[in-house]
């Protein structure tokens, strides 16, 4: 980056963000930004995974007005739109964060309105992004994306958005573990511990540990769309996560063991496998007997091994080594 394109960043930065602390009423799931002496509105923010620098992440930050439409498979509309590519050592935008643009893949782009019967030409028109740099941080529990960014013509897009968004990713994940069972082989992809606290029994802490594997597909809306999916719970004195020890699996709901896999009232609970396709489950059995170890387990790396039977006779057997988030 040019310096005196860094200059005229840290500016625009500067006038914004003492902008942003004056008094104003707080106004939830919205935005706007200024480009060539006009407002935008933004009325949503999505962010997905698109692809690896190195060890880092490429997180592309789309944020459109009310005309235009984003899902998992496509858009479609009208409007402007921010389509920016920012380096991040995480996966999401984490509060506090600032960001780096990717100036090779970002773009601001107009797409035409176009009449119903329609059957003229309407060209979308697109200006490269530079350089700039998004920050993300909290305003009444919403986050908050405040960003200051250069076009390759060296204007400006100055804004800010406050509210939800939604988070995908369009590509195969990193791998940290291995599950086997069946016929089935897949690497395992960094997974979510939830902490339930005194869910099950008076004396011990149910955590629930939910592993994808590395090539599962998500809607928008969270829900997994193909891959597979493993959930192993347990139970352990401790407040905060489980220890490292040897886990039995039982189905009582004693301290430090395994919970076995069952419904209760059409949900699933305890410890399971599930593969997905096409939004539906089209195989899936519980964990019936086996056991576990955690070798190591602090606040956010896991060192696990398992190996387990499940409710049709399958050895489920792998390990996990790697991050994981907590819930």
């Amino acid at each position: 980056m040019h310096n005196s394109q860094c200059t005229i960043i840290v500016l625009l930065l500067s006038l914004f963000l003492m902008f942003s602390c004056e008094k104003e009423k707080v106004v939830v799931q919205g935005g706007s930004f200024r480009y060539a002496d006009t407002s935008y509105r933004i009325k949503k923010v999505k962010v997905e995974h698109g692809g690896y620098v190195e060890d880092d992440y490429v997180l592309r930050f789309l944020a459109y007005p009310a005309t235009y439409t984003v899902s998992e498979t496509g858009a479609s509309g009208y409007g402007c739109v921010i389509d920016a590519r920012f380096v991040s050592d995480a996966k999401d935008f984490e509060v506090g964060g600032a960001y780096q643009l990717v100036s090779d893949s970002s773009f601001l782009i107009f797409y035409p309105e176009i009449p119903k019967g329609d059957t003229l030409k309407h060209d979308t028109i697109s200006y490269s992004i530079a350089s700039g740099e998004l920050r993300v941080d909290t305003t009444d529990g919403y986050r908050r994306f405040q960003f200051a960014l250069l076009t390759a013509d060296g204007d400006s897009i100055v804004g800010a958005y406050l509210g939800d968004y939604t988070y995908n990713y369009v590509l195969d994940q990193k791998g940290y573990g291995e599950l086997i069972f069946d016929t089935i082989t897949c690497q395992l992809a960094m997974p979510v511990m939830t902490n339930w606290g005194y869910l099950f029994s008076e004396n011990s802490n149910y955590f629930e540990f939910t592993f994808y594997s590395v090539d599962s597909r998500f809607v928008d809306a969270g829900k997994i769309q193909s891959g597979v999916q493993f959930v192993v719970g347990v139970h352990d004195m401790q407040s905060d996560r489980p220890i490292a020890r040897e886990y039995l699996v039982s189905k009582n709901v004693d301290e430090g063991t395994i919970y076995y896999g069952h419904k209760l009232k059409n949900t699933a609970w305890g410890t399971y496998w599930q593969m997905f396709y096409s939004g539906s489950a089209v195989g899936k059995a519980n964990i019936v007997k086996g056991n576990a170890k955690i070798n190591t387990i602090d606040e956010d790396t896991l060192d696990f091994t398992f190996t387990f039977v499940d409710q049709l006779g399958n050895e489920v057997v792998g390990l996990y080594s790697g991050p994981y988030v907590r819930e």
